[in-house]
């Protein structure tokens, strides 16, 4: 089992032989010398497809009976990070420090996520809660367009279920998972296809000028977010959710 890491740049990761570094749009050092641009990927595409592409080449290559993904800065805790007072918060923000890494990297951490993949069959981070819901917050931040797009091909994925999009509160934070390997191919075959549809009709928007991080065009890896809280419900697959540590 392995637990691999996106990153996209040289970055101070937790080292273990369960955690493995993949670098995504073919990056790779001396640290990272896995990426995701062999064999059959779409790398080309990370522009958009943000960490994605990972999640991709491992549904396309990877044969671990369970298959995780989380990011450089962006880590599951399976053993709780004690934070006094804030246990409780979807998303708990530490600095990157020697010790930090260390937890990550420790061998109870493995154990306790080997012991959740005998009960469960996927792992996701705690989700952050959106209110009315997670439709009306992406109209509000991103626009009606991809969304209609969106709704449209997750109904002709999923059926009326689609519909659950409209009440659905919970925010499932950065394309973070972890699943059974039969789990996790259901899961890419769905993903890619509804996000393949949406791209069909959609296109790829023009940047905003000034704007680092939320570009229109990286609206495939947004939707994957949205898309998780869907699949969770329509599939009822049985899951269940960790702490999710962002490195400040």
């Amino acid at each position: 089992m392995a637990l691999y890491i996106a990153t996209h740049k040289p970055a101070q990761m937790p080292s273990a032989p369960w955690l493995k570094p993949i670098g995504v749009g073919g990056f790779s050092d001396a640290s990272t010398q896995l990426n995701d641009a062999q064999g059959d990927n779409i790398a080309a595409l990370n522009r958009q497809y943000c960490e994605l592409t990972a999640t991709y080449w491992l549904w396309k290559h990877c044969r671990d009976p369970y298959v995780g993904l989380c990011h450089y800065r962006r880590y599951f805790s399976f053993v709780p990070l004690p934070v006094q007072g804030y246990q409780s918060l979807p998303i708990v923000k530490a600095p990157l420090a020697p010790e930090t890494l260390s937890f990550l990297a420790s061998a109870a951490q493995e154990q306790r996520l080997e012991s959740l993949l005998e009960h469960f069959e996927m792992v996701v981070p705690h989700p952050v809660p959106e209110y009315p819901s997670i439709a009306s917050s992406y109209r509000a931040a991103h626009g009606d367009a991809v969304w209609n797009a969106f709704r449209k091909a997750c109904r002709r994925e999923f059926g009326a279920v689609a519909g659950l999009l409209d009440v659905e509160t919970r925010f499932y934070c950065g394309n973070m998972v972890v699943a059974h390997a039969k789990v996790f191919d259901d899961y890419c075959k769905s993903l890619f296809k509804v996000l393949g549809e949406v791209v069909e009709e959609m296109g790829v928007p023009e940047a905003v000028p000034g704007d680092v991080r939320y570009q229109p065009y990286r609206y495939p890896g947004y939707l994957a977010e949205r898309f998780t809280s869907l699949y969770l419900s329509a599939t009822r697959t049985r899951f269940t959710t960790v702490q999710a540590l962002w490195f400040e």
